[in-house]
C-alpha cells in the first residue's frame, strides 16, 4: 500500500485499493449474467403479451420476484464486500516495533506470505487451499489498526471460509497477550526495584 493509499485508507477508516484491486475484489462477471438473465425475465410477459399469449399468474409472479430478489442479491453482495474492507482498531501500549515483531511472529507460525513489512504497516497473503486472504496491519499508538479480506487473484474463491475472522481474532489475541506479559514484566520490575531502593534505604 502506497504512501497516498495508507493516508486515505487512515482517513476512511477503510482498506482503499487500486482500480486494479478493485477489479479482482468486485466480482462483476456474475453480477451482469444476473441483471442480463433479470432483464430478459421482466421482458418476456411483455413480449408473451404482444403475441396475444396468455399469461400465467405464476409467471407473471415470477418475472417479477425474480429481478427484484436479483438485485438484493447485488446489493447484499457489494455491501458485504465493501464492509469486509472495514479497519478494526485495538488500543495497545505496545510500541510499532513490538507490534511488528508480533506480526512477524503470527507470519512464521501460519506460514503467510509477507508482501510488505516496514515501520508503518504489515501486508501479508495467508493462502489456505482454496482461500486467498489479506491481512493489512496499521501500526500505531495507542491504536493498531488491522484488516482481513479476501484477496480474489489467480482465480481465487471471493469467499474465505471463515478464514477473515480467524485471522482478525488471532491478531486480536496475539497483541494483548504480548502487552500483558509486556506489563507483567513491567511490574515485576517495578517491585525489584522497589525492593532494592527500600534495602539500601535501611
Amino acid at each position: 500500500m502506497n504512501q497516498e493509499l495508507l493516508e486515505r485508507t487512515l482517513k476512511n477508516r477503510r482498506i482503499e485499493l487500486t482500480n486494479q484491486e478493485k477489479k479482482d475484489y468486485y466480482p462483476k462477471e456474475n453480477l451482469f449474467i444476473l441483471l442480463f438473465a433479470s432483464a430478459i425475465v421482466l421482458l418476456m410477459p411483455l413480449m408473451a403479451r404482444l403475441k396475444g399469449e396468455i399469461i400465467e399468474t405464476e409467471f407473471l409472479w415470477f418475472s417479477v420476484l425474480f429481478p427484484a430478489v436479483s438485485v438484493a442479491v447485488i446489493y447484499i453482495t457489494y455491501w458485504n464486500k465493501k464492509n469486509t474492507l472495514k479497519l478494526h482498531y485495538i488500543n495497545t501500549a505496545l510500541t510499532p516495533q513490538e507490534q511488528q515483531n508480533v506480526l512477524m511472529r503470527l507470519a512464521k507460525e501460519n506460514r503467510w506470505k509477507i508482501i510488505l513489512c516496514n515501520k508503518r504497516q504489515f501486508v501479508a497473503d495467508d493462502m489456505c487451499m482454496r482461500w486467498h486472504v489479506r491481512v493489512v496491519v496499521i501500526f500505531g499508538n495507542p491504536h493498531m489498526a488491522y484488516n482481513s479480506r479476501c484477496n480474489p487473484t489467480n482465480n481465487r474463491w471471493h469467499a474465505s471460509g471463515g478464514r477473515n475472522w480467524d485471522n482478525l481474532e488471532m491478531i486480536r489475541q496475539a497483541i494483548e497477550k504480548e502487552w500483558a506479559i509486556k506489563n507483567k514484566n513491567l511490574k515485576y520490575s517495578a517491585v525489584i526495584s522497589g525492593y532494592h531502593i527500600s534495602c539500601m534505604n535501611s
